[in-house]
């Protein structure tokens, strides 16, 4: 094809890199199921919520709530794959964790 240059292996990396965190957030989400999928929904819902807020939140609204320290797990969990962020703010009772969905 006359104007185009070529597609070289380089090129194709930079492409991949720039897009790979979003495909692989995409494509963790889509295998959600259970606790995990509905702490993320209601995190991108709200943008942001303390953790005891959330499981508050949850035990409210499930019939049969898992205990809070099973529910930290999951959040643990979704913060290390990287599905959901944090910051602390300081409560009063103490600090508290502030979840946050990442940006794009």
């Amino acid at each position: 094809m006359k104007g185009m240059g070529k597609l070289t292996v380089n090129l194709v990396k930079e492409v991949i890199k720039s897009y790979e965190p979003n495909v692989k957030r995409r494509l963790m989400e889509e295998k959600l199921t259970g606790v995990n999928e509905w702490i993320v929904q209601k995190v991108k819902e709200r943008g942001e919520v303390s953790s005891g807020e959330l499981y508050k939140m949850y035990s409210e609204e499930i019939e049969n709530p898992i205990s809070e320290r099973q529910f930290r797990k999951h959040v643990d969990e979704l913060l290390a794959s990287g599905l959901l962020n944090f910051r602390w703010s300081k409560g009063k009772k103490g600090r508290s964790r502030i979840l946050t969905y990442p940006k794009k």
